[in-house]
């Protein structure tokens, strides 16, 4: 799938437009997108961890308050447990509570805890039981003789430490007891309660009303509930049972599902109490405000995506129309009106491009004006002028390449490959032997911008100038000719990729140019065969072959200088020009030499 979009996308035939239309609404689809889920992820995250970090934050903080508000009654526990004037020494009299002497201490005792209770509104009792039957008591309801009996409070006389009791005297209390002992002998408990719609104050936390709070003593009695609707007693008997057995087990946070929804479980353990509170909070409570947030980055989203696709089919429909009427243009060019120019007002590359376009043309029409005329006028001698000057075979590939440019294309190049071929006259006629490295490489330059059109998208050339070598001489037409063979011999049979890379560096007082093809390459028997072969005058195009070249070389400048042939067979052929390095100052001396 992805190969065949790719391939629709970048098809010679799939139009420009279409190609800026889907480049740009895939990037920025994919982008948005990207971004998009990235926000509300890392939004949905943050949220999420924020309201399970202040829920429970919120719950540890109840559990501190209930905590201090235990520690100032187990305060009140140790100071009753040790008040021998008020407590012990009348647990030790012997008098009966019904006398006047039990009735006195009776009231004293009970006096103590009155002032003990005062200001403490949230406790609703005081009482403390005697394992004689006595018993004093402030607040609440009253106790009888018998409740010293009861199991929980045997417990708690041999429990050597306080203890905290949920509904221990079947009021819905919460108490905390601490044993009396004098000289190690356990005369009474000590009670405290207070009512356990205290906790609803205490736990009243929850930020919405569907998340749930449940406080579970040690032995599964639920302390605490917030929700009305559970109503059972022990937490084994209401549908998050579960939740807490792997809560106890898993020790850590989790996910899980009660019945048709799902809940995130988080509990913290008091070591003061021993009490277990479970803060549970549904997943589409947790995540409501995150599912805000998404909708308004998918909604700002999608609004963007519009507005982009929009520009681009805006853009991209006025990118295009100055194509096509360019477009229009050149077909009628190649239909054969030369007259032809396209309606393009923009300024931006396409408008550029129109311009050089109907300048070209206008030139190209002066100039097949003027070659007609030259052609009608002196036809012959310029034939003439050019046999002497360069070879047939290289003429009849020049006239070739503009025939074909011609015959295909109605003439949309013809300004480049004449001014190439006039230059390459030029040079070529000119009466000097030595110029600078920078027309050498101008003539080949201007080789290649003709041969470029016979090989099409094969040919690549690549220049590798050491600074400074520009302004130096070479004798005239060394390089094109090695060139011309690179193309002819070397690349011939390659039908794409063809590569030719020209360096020209200084080494010592010696001057390198280094022609290497990536073309068919040579056996070390034809390397040796061609560096024997005797020099015919017929390598070149323009007369002038590997054997022409070096011959010169050496002749004008000794047996040190001239060619050097490297090659592998089907891999490269590299050809190395050596020459001395030569000034203006050298150049002007040997010339006046050569003049006598």
């Amino acid at each position: 799938m992805n190969t065949a979009f790719f391939n629709y996308l970048f098809s010679a035939r799939t139009s420009i437009q279409a190609k800026i239309f889907i480049s740009f609404g895939t990037v920025f689809c994919l982008s948005i997108l990207l971004v998009s889920f990235s926000a509300y992820y890392n939004s949905s995250s943050t949220i999420k961890r924020t309201t399970i970090d202040n829920f429970t934050a919120s719950i540890r903080h109840a559990e501190e308050n209930l905590r201090i508000m235990l520690d100032d009654i187990d305060n009140m526990t140790t100071v009753i447990t040790t008040s021998k004037e008020y407590i012990t020494d009348p647990l030790l009299n012997a008098h009966d509570q019904v006398t006047y002497e039990g009735f006195m201490e009776s009231k004293k005792a009970e006096d103590f805890l009155s002032s003990l209770m005062a200001y403490k509104s949230y406790i609703s009792r005081i009482a403390v039981l005697g394992t004689n039957g006595k018993v004093f008591r402030t607040g609440g309801s009253l106790l009888s003789r018998s409740v010293i009996r009861e199991r929980w409070a045997q417990e708690l006389l041999a429990s050597p430490r306080k203890q905290i009791l949920y509904n221990a005297t079947d009021e819905g209390t919460v108490t905390v007891g601490r044993p009396i002992y004098v000289a190690g002998e356990p005369l009474g408990v000590a009670l405290i309660d207070f009512n356990s719609a205290i906790l609803n104050k205490v736990f009243d936390i929850q930020p919405s009303t569907d998340m749930l709070i449940l406080v579970v003593d040690p032995s599964g009695e639920l302390v605490y509930r917030s929700s009305e609707q559970v109503v059972a007693t022990n937490i084994i008997f209401t549908p998050y049972a579960d939740v807490y057995k792997k809560l106890q087990a898993a020790g850590s946070d989790h996910t899980y599902r009660v019945g048709n929804r799902t809940y995130f479980a988080m509990h913290v353990t008091s070591s003061y109490t021993g009490w277990t509170t479970i803060g549970l909070i549904p997943e589409n409570v947790l995540m409501r405000e995150a599912y805000v947030i998404r909708n308004q980055i998918f909604g700002i989203a999608f609004l963007v995506l519009v507005a982009v696709l929009v520009v681009s089919i805006i853009v991209s429909n006025q990118i295009t129309k100055n194509l096509k009427r360019l477009h229009k243009s050149m077909r009628l060019i190649r239909a054969g009106l030369l007259t032809a120019k396209p309606e393009v007002n923009s300024k931006d590359e396409v408008g550029q491009l129109s311009e050089v376009f109907t300048s070209m043309m206008s030139e190209v029409r002066g100039l097949l004006d003027d070659i007609k005329r030259r052609e009608k006028q002196k036809r012959e001698t310029e034939f003439k002028a050019l046999q002497s000057q360069i070879n047939p075979h290289f003429l009849s590939n020049t006239l070739n390449t503009i025939s074909y440019l011609a015959r295909l294309q109605h003439v949309p190049n013809i300004e480049e490959v004449t001014n190439s071929l006039i230059d390459l006259l030029r040079i070529a006629i000119r009466r000097e032997e030595y110029i600078t490295i920078r027309e050498e490489l101008n003539y080949a330059n201007r080789y290649l911008d003709i041969q470029k059109y016979r090989y099409l998208e094969k040919l690549r050339v690549v220049y590798d100038v050491e600074d400074g070598s520009y302004d130096c001489y070479t004798p005239k037409l060394i390089l094109q000719p090695i060139v011309e063979n690179a193309l002819d011999h070397g690349l011939s049979g390659k039908k794409s990729g063809g590569l030719i890379t020209v360096r020209i560096y200084r080494m010592g007082e010696h001057m390198i140019f280094e022609v290497t093809d990536n073309g068919m390459g040579m056996s070390p028997e034809q390397v040796e065969a061609l560096r024997q072969r005797a020099p015919t005058g017929k390598e070149g195009s323009t007369g002038i072959g590997y054997h022409n070249v070096d011959e010169r070389l050496k002749l004008r400048f000794g047996d040190s200088y001239g060619l050097s042939i490297y090659s592998r067979s089907g891999q490269f052929t590299k050809v190395l020009i050596t020459i001395p390095v030569l000034r203006e100052a050298t150049v002007r001396d040997i010339e006046r030499l050569d003049r006598g």
